[in-house]
């Protein structure tokens, strides 16, 4: 597996142009955080209901965050600089939050680090 990998990042590597030589390889390889940090990405997967969805006009997403996690309390912030022209900040003060379909109260106590599902739940009203 590591030699697959290995052989995918020389190619990749001499593809776009970043290589030089064999010793730059080497090099590159000893610093294997260093290749992560440039490639992987982490990202969620939100899910818009009611008025979110409206606000939005989607009812799903991916978001990319932080390689170092995202507490689920500034996701928020951040779907609203997404929608600056929304009515998102006054509907997700009223919504509560799913992570991988449970149900969260405290948000501060939720690290997102990547590959979870988020559903954005707002209140229903009806007849």
């Amino acid at each position: 597996m590591a030699r697959a990998a290995t052989r995918s990042f020389i190619k990749w590597a001499l593809s776009v142009d970043r290589v030089h030589d064999c010793d730059h390889i080497r090099h590159i390889l000893q610093a294997p955080s260093n290749f992560m940090a440039v490639t992987h990405h982490f990202e969620i997967t939100v899910l818009y209901f009611a008025a979110a969805s409206t606000a939005t006009q989607k009812t799903t997403e991916q978001i990319r965050i932080p390689d170092n996690g995202l507490r689920l309390s500034e996701l928020g912030n951040l779907l609203i600089s997404q929608y600056p022209e929304t009515n998102l900040r006054d509907v997700l003060q009223s919504s509560q939050w799913s992570v991988d379909a449970e149900m969260v109260d405290d948000l501060d106590s939720v690290v997102l680090k990547g590959g979870e599902e988020v559903a954005v739940i707002c209140p229903v009203s009806g007849g």
